[in-house]
């Protein structure tokens, strides 16, 4: 009969093609210092470099700690998520991307948020921004509250950290995506239906920023992924003054996007479906939009102006 002691908590690591930064984000988990087991899950999406040869030896390493799944095709980032987490056996998930790492103490503050918070759904923190280099280049977020609930997450939009992720298990058929493709904003609304969230205002992740990332890859995609995350929201919450806000915040984002990749049809299409689907008025969503197209705009340009100063920024700033 096995003795070994279930995990406390599942750390689900994803990677493709990430070998220069696998080793040190599965060695930032397993240095963790805890008072509890831990089991790491780490999927690599048949990389086409050294990544899948790398995680191997780590596993080999950490017998045990370490679980290594090698899809054997190329699966899709989406895919890979859900396996990836859908493989998790502890009674707490955290998510971490295979070029990002944490920082000493985040399992630990984090289990200890939630299970002192039962409240609350999932439990993030703030990240140290990095470039590619490793160089630290600002943070992730200003001070925030520590507990806040889906109207507060719906007017600040997307400000959370994916690899700071932290939720309970047992809400993990609710809360992962039916659908194929996703973007991370929806699994932080989704955890926000069954609790409120809590925040750690302590930089615990080392979040690295690209500039060949999906976002300026697929901006079109992005952005519609974006809107489904809104669209589960509104089949819920309705046209609630937080919701008005996220629609006119993305019909922000829209403005911004065409301005750049000079297509205004894109904008009048958009007002169209948000129209169509909420029925908030279209003079509403334009004035607002372009509103907060120009806050965007010259929220851009500011942190542009400080990163070719080399000053810090603030990533997620609104």
């Amino acid at each position: 009969m096995s003795t070994k002691t279930k995990p406390l908590v599942s750390v689900c690591v994803v990677a493709y093609n990430q070998e220069k930064y696998i080793r040190q984000s599965l060695l930032s988990i397993i240095n963790q210092e805890t008072n509890f087991e831990f089991e790491i899950i780490v999927s690599d999406d048949f990389s086409n470099d050294k990544t899948a040869s790398i995680i191997y030896e780590i596993a080999q390493e950490y017998p045990g700690k370490v679980k290594a799944i090698f899809h054997e095709i190329n699966i899709g980032a989406f895919e890979n998520y859900i396996t990836t987490h859908n493989a998790a056996s502890g009674d707490y998930i955290a998510h971490l991307d295979g070029d990002d790492n944490w920082l000493p103490g985040k399992l630990s503050k984090q289990l200890n948020f939630l299970e002192t918070n039962p409240q609350c759904s999932a439990v993030y923190t703030n990240a140290i921004v990095i470039d590619k280099n490793g160089n630290k280049i600002g943070i992730f977020n200003k001070k925030l509250p520590s507990i806040f609930d889906r109207s507060f997450l719906l007017k600040k939009g997307n400000f959370l950290n994916a690899s700071s992720l932290f939720y309970r298990r047992s809400l993990i058929k609710k809360i992962l995506p039916s659908s194929s493709e996703f973007i991370d904003y929806q699994i932080h609304l989704n955890c926000s239906q069954f609790g409120k969230s809590g925040y750690i205002n302590e930089p615990l992740v080392s979040y690295r920023v690209h500039a060949d990332g999906m976002a300026s890859k697929s901006s079109l995609k992005v952005l519609k992924l974006y809107w489904v995350a809104l669209e589960d929201v509104f089949k819920i919450d309705g046209a609630t003054p937080a919701m008005k806000s996220a629609v006119t915040d993305f019909m922000g984002i829209v403005f911004c996007r065409a301005i750049i990749e000079k297509d205004l049809s894109t904008v009048k299409k958009w007002i169209n479906i948000i129209h169509a689907e909420t029925k908030i008025p279209k003079n509403y969503i334009i004035t607002v939009g372009l509103l907060k197209s120009v806050a965007k705009i010259a929220n851009s340009v500011k942190k542009r102006v400080l990163r070719g100063l080399n000053m810090p920024i603030i990533f997620a700033s609104r």
